[in-house]
């Protein structure tokens, strides 16, 4: 028993061929529209994504980049002022950190030879009494060993929450060695690659910048030899870099990742 078409398939055959033609063109011009209205908002979307991706990395650039021109102020400040005092080093250092509190530390590092480390170790006891020259160990930081050359973390303001660099031998440690040597040959600003800071109680990754710091002396045949006295180094966590230059943005949040590409994720 034929069964018989239903009552829309049975009014679509009795429409004429023009008809036909009208409501064909219509759903085209219709699927037209909404694949057409589809595209304009994945378009939409992609450039609001890209526009809050462009305001959030100006955001962290820009946090980094002062932080950058703090370290050179405070480099100049040093090279005017070789033989700057520990206090004299807060108040530069305290009035910088005041207008960018992302950055975690402040430190001067001076080079020091051996035959001047016992020198530099009863200057430091004046004003802190357990001062010594260190590395890192697994047991915590223990007196370092001798060496021709050391560069320790002589001044670091704030000192509350940095008090464990103090001292701490930078060249004791192979991905801050490399750093501050390649500063050193350059002559100009290099950054470590992601580390753990030896003051980190948080598991957050940081980073050191060096800003190495020369004399301009005459040689014995009249020519100016630069002699690199020491670093202006900065200390950033990079947790809290990232999360104050964010919290200016009142704009829909993305989830965000920073990666040093050879290693590890900083944040």
């Amino acid at each position: 028993m034929n069964k018989k078409p239903p009552h829309f398939f049975k009014s679509i055959t009795s429409l004429s061929t023009f008809s036909r033609v009208v409501i064909f063109c219509t759903v085209c011009l219709l699927l037209i529209v909404y694949e057409k209205n589809k595209n304009d908002f994945r378009k939409d979307e992609g450039y609001r994504f890209i526009n809050l991706s462009n305001n959030q990395y100006y955001l962290i650039k820009n946090n980094l980049d002062k932080s950058l021109v703090d370290l050179d102020l405070l480099g100049s400040v040093i090279e005017s002022q070789p033989n700057l005092t520990r206090n004299e080093f807060k108040n530069y250092a305290t009035r910088i950190i005041s207008h960018t509190p992302e950055i975690q530390a402040l430190e001067w590092i001076p080079k020091v030879t051996k035959f001047n480390r016992q020198k530099i170790e009863n200057e430091g006891k004046k004003y802190f009494s357990n001062f010594n020259i260190t590395q890192k160990k697994d047991k915590g930081m223990l007196p370092d060993i001798q060496r021709s050359v050391y560069y320790p973390v002589y001044y670091v303001e704030p000192y509350v929450g940095n008090e464990c660099a103090l001292g701490f031998n930078l060249d004791s440690d192979p991905k801050r060695s490399f750093a501050l040597h390649l500063a050193e040959k350059n002559k100009t600003i290099i950054a470590t690659e992601s580390i753990k800071l030896v003051q980190e109680t948080d598991g957050q990754r940081g980073v050191l910048i060096f800003n190495p710091i020369f004399t301009h002396e005459k040689t014995a045949s009249r020519t100016q030899e630069d002699q690199l006295i020491g670093f202006s180094l900065v200390v950033l966590r990079m947790g809290d870099l990232v999360n104050r230059a964010l919290s200016k943005n009142s704009s829909t949040p993305i989830f965000l990742t920073i990666y040093d590409v050879l290693l590890l994720p900083f944040f």
